[in-house]
């Protein structure tokens, strides 16, 4: 007898289980893979927003103007990385942005700084495109996303961490310069003029002063980038006006050359008040002048001086016919073949051996003036310019007038 085979009616417990295993790998393969794309595009888009927030710190280096950078971010206005990304667009207890009358320099708060194009909500900036808040740094510069496992410090690929860097090569800029005088030559002294740069710290002026070197240069270190003022203040003599160059800082060195206004200067300067006049038509001028060198000697071969302006003279013309220095007769119409004396501008070369000032010391002149051998010249209220030509180095140039 046959036995009738049975039709099965359903799935036994095993088949029915790997079945549903080939469907959960089936679908968490496909979920993966619908994912990937996902978290590429996210991954783009907080790469693009942390790329924004750092051009609202530090600016666009990009944005050029007659050769000269224009865009400094946040840190170009308030003179440093902000404290947190809401100081990017909420002003709070931030010094408003103001214009220094002195300086004609902008600095504090003049945000917002940080578009919203990534978001529409008023903070999306400060979320990465899984929603998930940066991490921010004010002492490293550094703007973390946690990734899309959405923990920071943990995961790998899309899910790792990603980190966005403000260097300090990228707000910070050295500044270098050279000084000269009108005369082009270099502000060697350290003693004869100070230079200020002026620019932004929290919000408020601040400044950093420097001193020529022996070469005629200045430093400084570590400057925010903006567009900052930079002054020369004239300490001794008549080393020239005040000047001022506004700077355009960049990141890395920034050089930058500065000439004085006035007269030629060094370290031969007019004693300020040492002026006088003396002899019976105040006829003879005297004044003094100082070697603000404290290491080298400096020694004057010949003199050009000029006179202008005196009201006393009347309708006479004053002729130089004596020079002395420290007393001593330095030279002499009479013994130059000179019948007149000297005229105004004319090239004085002193008598014998030339004229020297020790470092640090000082020098007395006196002048005598005649419009002949016989008759002075009253030589008060008129203004002076000498030129001393130095055995080394370039010519020096004082102005004064007698009281």
């Amino acid at each position: 007898m046959i036995e009738k085979i049975r039709k099965k009616n359903g799935f036994t417990l095993i088949e029915l289980v790997l079945v549903i295993v080939i469907i959960s790998v089936l679908a968490a393969v496909a979920a993966n893979m619908m994912q990937q794309p996902v978290d590429e595009e996210r991954f783009n888009a907080t790469i693009a927003e942390m790329n924004n927030i750092k051009t609202a710190v530090i600016g666009n280096p990009s944005l050029i103007s007659n050769q000269v950078r224009t865009s400094f971010g946040y840190v170009g206005d308030m003179g440093n990385l902000p404290g947190s990304l809401d100081d990017l667009a909420k002003k709070g207890g931030q010094p408003a942005f103001t214009i220094d009358a002195a300086t004609g320099i902008g600095m504090g708060w003049n945000g917002p700084y940080i578009s919203q194009e990534f978001s529409e909500e008023t903070d999306g900036y400060k979320k990465d495109a899984w929603g998930i808040e940066y991490q921010y740094s004010q002492a490293s510069g550094t703007i973390i996303s946690a990734g899309s496992d959405r923990t920071f410090g943990s995961g790998s690929g899309y899910a790792q961490d990603i980190t966005k860097t403000i260097t300090q090569s990228e707000y910070l800029a050295d500044i270098s310069g050279a000084i000269k005088d009108s005369s082009g030559s270099p502000i060697t002294n350290s003693s004869w003029v100070n230079i200020t740069l002026y620019y932004p710290s929290g919000g408020a002026e601040t400044s950093a002063t420097a001193t020529p070197t022996a070469a005629g240069t200045f430093y400084f270190q570590n400057i925010p980038v903006g567009i900052h003022r930079l002054v020369a203040t004239p300490l001794v003599g008549n080393i020239g006006l005040n000047t001022t160059i506004v700077t355009a800082v960049s990141s890395g060195t920034n050089t930058v050359s500065m000439k004085l206004s006035g007269l030629p200067q060094g370290p031969l300067i007019y004693s300020q008040g040492s002026c006088s006049t003396s002899g019976g038509s105040n006829e003879t001028v005297a004044f003094t002048v100082a070697n603000q060198d404290t290491v080298n000697a400096l020694s004057i071969e010949a003199m050009s001086i000029r006179w202008v302006g005196g009201p006393n003279w009347i309708d006479a013309t004053p002729l130089l016919v004596i020079l002395r220095s420290n007393s001593s007769e330095r030279w002499n119409y009479s013994q130059e073949g000179n019948g007149a004396g000297a005229a105004s501008g004319q090239r004085l070369v002193l008598r014998g051996a030339p004229v020297t000032i020790a470092a640090g010391s000082n020098l007395n002149f006196s002048m005598i003036f005649y419009n002949t051998q016989t008759n002075p010249i009253n030589m008060r209220r008129t203004s002076f310019e000498i030129v001393f030509e130095l055995s080394s180095g370039p010519a020096r140039t004082i102005s004064f007038a007698s009281p």
